[in-house]
């Protein structure tokens, strides 16, 4: 029997990129993202610039999103000690042995583009909007330590429906 023909929700996308999954009870999308996407179109989200785990409710017309990067970022760039002389992978023994597990986490600046275009229901020091008009918005997040970060939205006005 395929359970997911009676599955409370619809999977939206599942591939290398990203798992999308809406629950029509409750108005909730839940996005994996394992790759930056410029064109990603599902849902809200028209498009994200890094690996991240990203919510939205609708709430009446408003959205209320909470997204993370769970990447601590204690380190940029390839691990050198785990590459042999021609650039291939030799690994090593693991990430708890690395000499870079100790390095205090970096913020990293997320940005998110969404499809309608939004306005912020409350400020916030580590969230800003960049730009809302041609029918999108762009977010941006200062995230650190992977904690997630939650904001509200409400319409400027409408001009999309999210099943387009």
């Amino acid at each position: 029997m395929d359970k997911s023909k009676h599955a409370p929700y619809t999977v939206l996308q599942k591939d290398y990129d990203a798992h999308i999954v809406k629950d029509s009870k409750s108005k909730t999308t839940g996005y994996a993202i394992m790759e930056p996407n410029d064109s990603l179109n599902k849902g809200h989200i028209i498009s994200v610039d890094t690996p991240s785990m990203i919510m939205i409710k609708e709430k009446g017309n408003d959205l209320i999103l909470s997204e993370v990067d769970p990447d601590w970022h204690l380190y940029e760039g390839k691990d050198e000690d785990q590459y042999d002389d021609n650039g291939n992978f030799v690994g090593g023994e693991g990430p708890y042995s690395r000499p870079w597990k100790e390095n205090e986490s970096k913020m990293h600046q997320l940005r998110l583009t969404l499809k309608g275009e939004w306005r912020l229901k409350e400020k916030g020091d580590n969230y800003r909007i960049i730009s809302n008009d041609d029918g999108k918005t762009v977010l941006e997040f200062d995230n650190k330590d992977a904690m997630p970060i939650e904001i509200q939205l409400a319409p400027v006005k409408k001009t999309y429906n999210a099943a387009d």
